[in-house]
């Protein structure tokens, strides 16, 4: 019997197995998760990856922050203030986000005399409720120089904020909800008075 008879002979069966496999292959695919993390294009001797992987190791997942910077001159105005502070607290809320950097919700050092050391206290402890409150914050923290040149830049007034993505999310789909809806909340904040986007990036 040649081959092609016998394939003829037994179509029926043939048929059963592929289609079965074919059901079979497509159900199991359906549980194969996707990567989202980019492809190694160098290989892993080379030096520009080594680098790389010294950089991850040092500060962390390379696409593990957003960085969201804008001109606003007039920061310290009340309103806009407020406004600034309720859009830091509804970006603590979304999915996926593990911490976000911003002035209000920095650090400072602060002289212990007992102890003959500096402590590290939040720069805002409470909101400010009247505008002297809010002056003698934005006295604090200009006398912080330690972020100038790294969440702000005094001289023109462009202020930053960084938002940390969970790493068990990052090389999976949610990462990419997490930055539409924190880019969404950013352009909220752009219709508000006052304000020059200049760029978010990272993730």
């Amino acid at each position: 019997m040649t081959f092609g008879k016998f394939i003829l002979k037994y179509r029926v069966l043939f048929l059963v197995i592929l289609i079965g496999g074919t059901l079979w292959m497509g159900y199991f695919s359906m549980n194969v998760p996707m990567s989202y993390s980019p492809a190694r294009i160098l290989p892993s001797k080379d030096s520009t990856w080594a680098d790389y992987e010294k950089f991850k190791n040092l500060f962390g997942e390379d696409a593990g922050v957003v960085i969201m910077g804008a001109r606003i001159p007039h920061f310290f105005e009340p309103e806009f203030f407020n406004s600034f502070l309720s859009f830091c607290d509804s970006l603590e809320k979304i999915p996926g986000v593990s911490r976000m950097i911003s002035i209000p919700y920095s650090v400072g050092p602060v002289r212990n005399d007992s102890l003959q050391k500096f402590d590290v206290q939040p720069l805002m402890t409470t909101r400010p409720a009247t505008k002297e409150e809010l002056i003698e914050l934005e006295k604090k923290i200009w006398a912080t120089p330690f972020y100038d040149g790294l969440l702000w830049n005094a001289k023109d007034k462009i202020f930053l904020i960084l938002v940390q993505i969970d790493k068990n999310i990052l090389n999976k789909y949610q990462r990419m909800t997490c930055v539409k809806s924190i880019k969404k909340h950013l352009e909220e904040l752009g219709t508000l008075p006052n304000i020059t986007y200049l760029n978010g990036g990272g993730a």
